[in-house]
């Protein structure tokens, strides 16, 4: 629900035919995935994130200066999935692929 909530928050709301898929998680792993994706941005000398500033793929995109380098064996859904990981979740290892994501959610979060 992390991402449905800041979907949400940049885009409005999500229409009533999406199919959502919830990974629940305790509060403790919560904690431990809020301080995993921090961990992963750079931040300038105030503290604050580094905005990226170039054009997004949509008008409510944004981007931001992170540690580590994006290529295409380590995707926005392998960052994901490491995020589940540092947070204690079962997640795939490598889920470089959307459909990727959805198999390990199915293999460890489905009841």
């Amino acid at each position: 629900m992390i991402c449905v909530y800041l979907l949400a928050a940049v885009t409005g709301a999500l229409r009533d035919d999406l199919t959502i898929r919830e990974v629940k998680v305790s509060n403790t792993a919560y904690t431990r995935m809020l301080t995993a994706i921090k961990d992963s941005f750079r931040f300038n000398a105030t503290g604050q994130p580094i905005a990226v500033p170039v054009r997004g793929l949509g008008a409510t995109d944004r981007f931001f200066e992170a540690r580590g380098r994006f290529n295409a064996v380590f995707t926005c859904n392998t960052w994901i999935s490491s995020i589940l990981r540092a947070a204690g979740q079962d997640f795939g290892v490598w889920t470089p692929t959307p459909y990727a994501v959805t198999l390990s959610q199915k293999r460890f979060h489905t009841p």
